[in-house]
């Protein structure tokens, strides 16, 4: 799986440290508990460098990110002519 000599070794030492700290965290009286997922195996600048979409989250959260607005819910044509025809029906 892993192309690179010495990156089994790598991955497992960082999916090691990410154990224990979310068994760590869940020792505490914290009001959620974390779990070990599919990235576990990630270091966090590798996890921010490879997912675009937390550093759109993080953009946002920062107020640097172009809006984004959806046509999803704009009136279409037939809605426009529905519309029309409704008020010269109600005449």
């Amino acid at each position: 799986m892993y192309n690179v000599p010495g990156e089994k070794e790598l991955r497992f030492q960082i999916y090691y440290g990410n154990a224990i700290y979310v068994e760590n965290h869940n020792s505490q009286n914290h009001p959620y508990k974390l779990k070990l997922n599919r990235f576990a195996n990630l270091s966090l600048d590798e996890y921010r460098g490879s997912y675009k979409s937390t550093e759109m989250i993080d953009q946002r959260r920062k107020g640097k990110a172009e809006s984004f607005k959806s046509d999803r819910y704009s009136p279409t044509p037939a809605d426009v002519l529905r519309g029309t025809y409704s008020l010269l029906s109600q005449n």
